[in-house]
């Protein structure tokens, strides 16, 4: 049992299929790296300085509600009744660990726009494994001549002057069902079994269709498991960063928070 357990830790999911690890040189002249799709070279920098001023001033619509952590910590003892010491440590960091992975991405690679792109190269990470091509690096000088090789193509073009960059996958879509359904065996809460069967019909979706939103609310429900039942974001994660409007968000997408939702509106 420790060693299957130890194997499931190690086996972090989307740890794995969310790390970048990109073939690039350590010195020299200023680096500009670029994203394929559809055989085409795509630049990673895809907004303006203006649009991503305007989207960091968009307001987005949320549900002020953010569950107390009297009633996180109520929760929690229930939802995780029956389970033992072992097995509650090892959920609580693999929800941990791959929502914060998830939540990188989110944050700093922008993957739900990319992904809303049915065709963008970062799919790959959730249907393959091992080293996967995103891309091509290059010199900045040599983007400033891409003009005059016209009668290239994009990928004959990074062949010839750039390097890959790549991303190493070492779980995929399949892993993560594979985990969820682990999981669903071992918690004894039903309706935290119906979540974790969520997950994997969302992941399955997703990345059968290559529907962003899918992808988007599985991230949506590790964030809750992990920040609003598991731990308590507000105060376990909250205190250490400055902008705290990630971590005392509550999206309200668990079947395991619908008790709560429920005594909130009563």
């Amino acid at each position: 049992m420790k060693r299957k357990n130890a194997w499931i830790l190690t086996a972090v999911l989307l740890l794995c299929i969310l790390t970048a690890a990109c073939g690039r040189k350590e010195e020299g002249p200023p680096v500009e790296v670029l994203m394929e799709k559809s055989g085409s070279i795509k630049a990673v920098q895809e907004a303006s300085a203006a649009e991503e001023k305007k989207e960091e001033a968009a307001v987005e619509e949320t549900d002020p509600y953010v569950p107390d952590k009297e009633t996180v910590l109520a929760l929690r003892a229930e939802v995780l009744e029956g389970m033992s010491d072992e097995d509650i440590a090892g959920f609580t960091e693999l929800v941990k660990q791959v929502n914060l992975d998830f939540e990188k991405r989110m944050l700093y690679d922008n993957l739900e726009k990319k992904l809303s792109d049915p065709e963008h190269v970062l799919w790959k990470i959730f249907e393959e494994t091992g080293d996967i091509r995103i891309g091509w690096g290059f010199e900045k000088w040599v983007m400033e001549k891409r003009e005059a090789y016209g009668a290239l193509s994009d990928e004959e073009f990074g062949e010839k002057f750039g390097w890959p960059v790549t991303t190493y996958s070492r779980f995929d879509g399949e892993d993560f069902i594979r985990v969820m359904e682990e999981w669903k065996d071992k918690v004894t809460d039903e309706a935290l079994k119906v979540d974790l069967e969520q997950m994997s019909l969302y992941m399955e979706s997703g990345v059968r269709d290559h529907k962003a939103e899918d992808i988007v609310k599985v991230y949506h429900m590790l964030h809750d498991l992990d920040y609003f039942l598991l731990r308590y974001g507000p105060e376990d994660v909250g205190q250490y960063t400055k902008d705290k409007s990630t971590v005392c968000r509550f999206y309200g997408e668990c079947e395991v928070h619908k008790r709560i939702m429920q005594n909130k509106e009563s």
